[in-house]
């Protein structure tokens, strides 16, 4: 039986997506003659290597785009200061699929030869701690408000996305959370201004409350030389007060 093959045009710079979209259509066809015969079938092995191909996909349509989002410019001006570009180099930036790597332009202050250098990729994607693009990094967030941190990563983990480890988990929502921390106010405007009262209401409840929880913050280290298997991150048990308002409206 004769085959019909469909020939699709890909531009010659997303090569990384044919030859990745490729490799999942081997699989499948390779798939598909060992299911014939009756047998049966490991299908969770096919279930885990079609996520990977498909993954490979998804993180090659990343570096293609984040690539197109570099900056070439010999020099740049952020917030009004001027920058100069201190040569390309690749970085590892994490997506809901997994790492990408991609080579970018830095650029530090003119007139400086230390400090800091600047990223206009991570800048104008707005990516959380200088690597995770957006949406990874809220979906970080969204897992560790139900869940600790490792668990949060095994079950990301189970379903193949966000291949990362627990460290990761928890750095990436403390810098979601300073984030909010210096929006907060804006934000929560913006929320108030967008909230619709329904035509019914007639009346409004509001109750606030509190309780003290254990958190764990940095400590600080001793003065003077470490003792011997001294923690290398100590850390203590502090207890912060955390509040809660709900707001009811009633017809």
């Amino acid at each position: 039986m004769s085959k019909t093959t469909i020939l699709i045009e890909i531009p010659a710079e997303l090569k990384g997506i044919a030859d990745a979209f490729q490799d999942l259509i081997t699989s499948v066809e390779r798939s598909m003659e060992g299911a014939a015969g009756g047998a049966a079938i490991d299908y969770g092995k096919i279930e885990r290597e079609y996520a990977e191909r498909s993954a490979r996909i998804e993180r090659e349509a990343h570096g293609a785009t984040l690539a197109s989002v570099d900056v070439s410019s010999p020099e740049v001006v952020i917030r009004g200061e001027r920058y100069r570009s201190v040569g390309r180099f690749a970085a590892q930036y994490k997506t809901l699929a997994g790492p990408v790597s991609v080579w970018r332009r830095l650029y530090r202050p003119v007139g400086r030869r230390t400090g800091k250098s600047i990223d206009p990729v991570a800048l104008r994607v707005g990516m959380v701690a200088g690597y995770w693009l957006p949406q990874a990094a809220s979906a970080i967030s969204f897992a560790t408000q139900q869940q600790t941190y490792r668990e949060a990563a095994a079950n990301a983990s189970q379903m193949g996305r966000l291949p990362d480890s627990r460290t990761s988990f928890e750095k990436v929502t403390h810098a979601v959370g300073e984030i909010y921390q210096r929006e907060h106010a804006d934000v929560e405007d913006q929320l108030i201004q967008e909230l619709e009262v329904p035509a019914a209401a007639r009346s409004i409840s509001v109750s606030l409350d509190r309780v003290s929880l254990p958190m764990e913050e940095p400590r600080p280290r001793p003065v003077g030389r470490p003792r011997k298997n001294a923690p290398k991150r100590p850390v203590q048990r502090v207890y912060r007060m955390a509040y809660c308002a709900t707001v009811s409206l009633h017809d």
